[in-house]
């Protein structure tokens, strides 16, 4: 009995080792990565709500032609629109 205890003792052992050592980094990598990009994403959405408060809304179909995109979030986009020379922040 002792024969086959003491490889299997060996055997989960390395087994747990690589894991440890192999697998966990990855995934603890993914979680960072996701947490990341969901803290990215919520800090957008709270800039659009801020610039639609602070600036208002009066971004107009006819601007689309002069705007250039500053960063996307789902169907939001914050865009510089130029007016006479005038250069200002809008929430499309």
């Amino acid at each position: 009995m002792r024969r086959f205890v003491i490889p299997f003792a060996v055997g989960f052992g390395v087994a747990t080792r690589v894991f440890v050592l192999l697998v966990l980094p990855r995934v603890s990598q993914e979680r960072v990565e996701f947490g990341r990009r969901s803290a990215t994403t919520t800090t957008k959405v709270q800039f659009l709500n801020l610039i639609h408060q602070e600036l208002g809304n009066d971004y107009r179909d006819s601007d689309s032609t002069n705007a250039v995109v500053l960063f996307e979030v789902k169907d939001a986009r914050v865009v510089v629109v130029d007016r006479d020379g005038i250069k200002t922040l809008r929430v499309r």
